[in-house]
């Protein structure tokens, strides 16, 4: 009953009083005016939401408020916000529009506020709030400090339910219109603030602000099921801002903060799950590409890489890359990284496919043909994402063969770049199920590649192992195995087979690529020749070995 809150109200004051001392409430002018005049641009971005309580713009369309005002999805769908109440202009009312932004926190209790999408109709030139996205902006209250709790008061219900507290309303003859109440501090939590209890009236998503116009929390004056009580409570800004940044939200808001402060606030040394989430929440190209860089710093690291991804760690980089792409330093660092993360078990790479990883990866190599070190990383990634059929898919296939086969000609004599470029036709030979695929190697210049390669780089004995697997693939369709631009890998072929008869996997291959080549006329009477019978018959075993006889 209200008699109870106020006999509880009064005992709290005269405890207050015993432990501090009598202090005169804080009512000077001054001080009132100061916050007021500090404040001036925050007033209009607050709004009422009729019969629920209030709740304040810090994006353009967003609004910030309690999670009790809004309640769930649903309800919010079919409340209004309504702006200018207070001042010379007409009033505008608003759609909250939940099903295009809705994010809330239900737990813990003392934080449950929620950032809700709404019209921008009538609204666009109201500056919003500004959120304390950095520690240097966050501020903590004493008890005795005076703050600014900007309210649309609501009758005091002893229940949450909605029924309940419209019928309360309709019959209440409290002013509903927004209040400016200059509240003293009388508690102080880690996470939150409160004050004395106005026992006439509750609230809910009440911004609070200090002097200086900075956001300090978020004010709720509410009946407490839990403990029977009325309770006025403000949970800090920051601890708001700690369970945005958690959950990736932070970017749905402007941020100006220089990038050293960024940092400094939300990464800790060495904990990539903190970098991961700066990528979420942030979209400056300049702390991006700190955080993938820092990434990238530890990707050589197991312990590392388990814990990106745990932490979803692949999506969150691609999608980077894929936002940054005319960026390089993001795209090289981010190329860096997935480098690492693809020599890990099958569902490393298998996550990165998912992701769209091989379209990105291909399109930053295009995009940055000139840069030879991500050509490289690329290359490497795009053989070790193809290892595996079911990633050999159109988009390596259609966008893929074009690029590899023109950082073939841009970097000739980049062993590494010739060795996985070769790696990635070969795959794709091996695995396509589209002739179609194995033509466009063919007429791309792919085949005259591989054959080159067998004699420039023939003390390259993993280059060549490549380019031998390439050819037998190849010519493992018939079609091909006549094609006049295979005629010329007979004799490097027969070569290669004799200086590397150790090799069983390029003995088995090369006697297969021998045999199919052997389908041309032309192509029999150059291996009969060049000693290619011999070669056949050394390189027999190797093809019995994977025949089981």
């Amino acid at each position: 009953s209200k008699a109870t809150v106020s006999v509880l109200n009064w005992q709290a004051f005269l405890l207050r009083v015993l432990r501090r001392g009598f202090r005169a409430p804080p009512s000077a002018m001054s001080d009132e005016q100061t916050m007021i005049s500090g404040n001036r641009r925050n007033i209009p971005s607050i709004c009422r939401i009729p019969g629920r309580g209030t709740a304040f713009l810090v994006a353009p369309g967003l609004i910030m408020t309690s999670l009790s005002v809004v309640g769930s999805k649903v309800e919010a769908a079919k409340l209004k916000a309504v702006f200018f109440e207070s001042g010379k202009q007409a009033p505008v009312v608003v759609d909250l529009d939940p099903y295009r932004v809705w994010f809330v926190s239900a737990y813990p209790e003392y934080l449950a506020y929620a950032v809700v999408a709404v019209s921008t109709r009538g609204i666009h030139n109201v500056v919003p709030v500004k959120l304390p996205i950095v520690d240097s902006e966050w501020v903590d209250v004493t008890e005795g400090d005076l703050v600014l709790s900007v309210q649309h008061p609501l009758p005091v219900v002893h229940s949450a339910d909605e029924e309940e507290m419209a019928k309360a309303v309709a019959s209440s003859d409290i002013d509903h219109s927004e209040t400016k109440q200059f509240l003293e501090v009388t508690r102080v939590t880690d996470a939150t603030f409160g004050f004395d209890v106005e026992p006439s009236w509750s609230c809910s998503g009440c911004p609070v602000f200090n002097s200086d116009g900075v956001l300090i929390g978020l004010h709720t004056q509410a009946w407490s099921a839990e403990s029977n009580e009325l309770i006025s409570r403000a949970v800090y800004a920051k601890e708001i801002m700690k369970h945005l940044f958690a959950n990736g939200k932070l970017g749905l808001f402007e941020n100006i903060s220089p990038t050293k402060d960024i940092w400094n606030t939300w990464y800790q040394d060495g904990d990539v799950s903190r970098a991961l989430r700066i990528l979420q929440n942030f979209q400056d190209t300049a702390i991006v590409t700190i955080a993938m860089e820092e990434l990238c710093k530890h990707s050589s690291s197991e312990t590392k890489m388990q814990q990106l991804m745990y932490n979803d760690g692949a999506r969150i980089i691609l999608e980077n890359m894929y936002r940054f792409r005319i960026e390089q330093a993001v795209v090289s660092a981010s190329l860096r990284t997935l480098w690492n993360l693809s020599f890990g078990d099958d569902s490393r790479r298998k996550e990165i496919v998912a992701h769209g990883g091989m379209g990105i990866i291909i399109q930053g190599m295009d995009k940055f043909c000139n840069n030879e070190q991500i050509v490289e990383y690329g290359c490497v990634l795009l053989y070790n994402l193809s290892s595996l059929p079911e990633h050999v898919t159109a988009d390596i296939c259609d966008k893929g063969i074009p690029v590899v086969l023109k950082a073939i000609e841009l970097y000739p004599k980049s062993e590494v770049i010739m060795k996985f470029t070769l790696g990635v036709l070969m795959n794709i030979a091996r695995h396509t199920g589209d002739e179609e695929h194995v033509r466009n190697i063919v007429q791309l210049g792919g085949v005259e590649r591989a054959c080159a390669a067998l004699s420039d780089f023939v003390h390259n004995e993993y280059l060549v192992e490549n380019s031998v697997l390439l050819l037998s693939a190849v010519v493992a369709h018939r079609d091909f195995a006549m094609h006049p631009a295979l005629r010329g890998t007979v004799i490097p072929l027969i070569n290669v087979l004799k200086m590397y008869s150790s090799n069983k996997m390029m003995a088995r291959h090369g006697n297969q690529a021998l045999w199919h080549l052997g389908l041309n006329p032309v192509n029999r009477v150059t291996i009969v020749r060049h000693e290619g019978l011999d070669v056949l018959d050394a390189t027999i075993d190797a093809v019995a070995q994977t025949l089981g006889t």
